[in-house]
């Protein structure tokens, strides 16, 4: 009985180390303040924060996905979004912040 609990307790343990997940990379959060509406382009978003997980079309206009997630069994979820979308010229048109507390 005792060797049986020993190995339910190593499998839970390894079970609960292996079950982080990581999705994207940190960004350069404090740089969200340089963002100029109608100034900032995108060469210089990609200069601030490296290249964007995800890329798309959001209320028509191009737009790039920045994200942090993490997850852990033990602290659950922490996660940091940003999203610029940018105007025809190549101009941030607009953006927002997001993290879990």
């Amino acid at each position: 009985m005792r060797l049986g609990l020993r190995r339910f307790l190593t499998l839970t343990i390894a079970l609960g180390l292996t079950g982080c997940l990581n999705i994207g990379h940190e960004f350069p959060v404090a740089r969200a303040d340089e963002l100029r509406i109608g100034e900032t382009t995108r060469a210089q978003v990609q200069e601030a924060f490296g290249n964007p997980l995800m890329t798309g079309i959001a209320d028509g206009n191009p737009s790039w996905t920045y994200a942090r997630v993490r997850y852990t069994p033990f602290s659950g979820a922490r996660a940091t979004y940003l999203e610029v979308q940018f105007d025809e010229a190549g101009k941030l048109a607009s953006y927002s912040l997001n993290a879990t507390p």
